[in-house]
């Protein structure tokens, strides 16, 4: 189909209803918790292009909006792992739930936290987020261009998406089941475009919707699906991105 399109996130949850917070070093911060490591806490801003490094020590707080199971370590036995929703970090303590208990661990106790994304939520809010600097701001970096949509190391299908086409939800749930199939190989990501003047259809050039941009695990583009195509040339393009190509 011509004619430029549509983004705007699918109205899934408000930013106030999704943001993790962080304050640390006397300033805060509004985004998701992306993990721990090596004495430093892991989190990615909506709008900016990299995840915070912060050093523990100047945490102050960090509480996460929507607690769910993570996988974690304990520094004292490395190669277990373990599971359970993550509150956050109070006076210098990081919090799990257990059943209606909490559990409280030093820092010396842990060893890493790896967190498992949600990037169609994350890339929503983000959006989201960058809608709401303004008219004025022509800064286009950060989530608003493909490029930074980009899963690292894994497959990544970029799927700009019309909200009032049958034909690009029936694309769409055909890439989500290839990315789903692929076992944690691959990331779908959904934006919603809302017209032609939208942020993202201007960063990207977008002349018509939907569009569907393939990504392999070294971040490169290897296609680009627009206008006329099929759900066979969706899956012929996963395939290409999949091995590469």
């Amino acid at each position: 189909m011509r004619g430029v399109l549509v983004v705007f996130i699918c109205g899934i949850l408000s930013v106030a209803a999704l943001a993790d917070s962080l304050r640390a070093g006397g300033k805060s911060y509004s985004g998701m918790f992306a993990g721990y490591a090596k004495g430093r806490v892991q989190f990615q801003e909506w709008t900016a292009t990299e995840p915070l490094q912060m050093e523990l020590r100047r945490v102050e707080r960090l509480k996460i909006a929507k607690p769910s199971p993570v996988k974690y370590t304990l520094s004292g036995a490395p190669k277990k792992v373990l599971t359970a929703p993550f509150l956050g970090i109070k006076n210098g303590a990081f919090l799990f739930a257990a059943g209606d208990d909490e559990l409280r661990y030093f820092s010396r106790q842990i060893g890493r936290i790896d967190v498992k994304i949600d990037y169609r939520a994350f890339m929503a809010e983000a959006q989201r987020a960058a809608a709401g600097k303004g008219d004025d701001d022509d800064d286009q970096d950060g989530p608003l261009r493909a490029r930074d949509m980009v899963v690292d190391n894994q497959v990544t299908v970029v799927h700009f998406h019309h909200d009032g086409s049958a034909a690009s939800t029936r694309q769409g749930n055909l890439a989500q089941r290839l990315c789903d199939d692929s076992r944690g190989g691959a990331a779908y990501v959904r934006v919603l475009v809302k017209d032609g003047d939208d942020p993202v259809a201007q960063a990207n050039k977008l002349r018509s919707l939907p569009q569907f941009w393939f990504y392999d695990r070294r971040g490169e583009l290897s296609g680009k699906l627009a206008e006329r195509f099929t759900e066979e040339d969706i899956s012929k393009a996963f395939e290409a991105a999949h091995k590469g190509r």
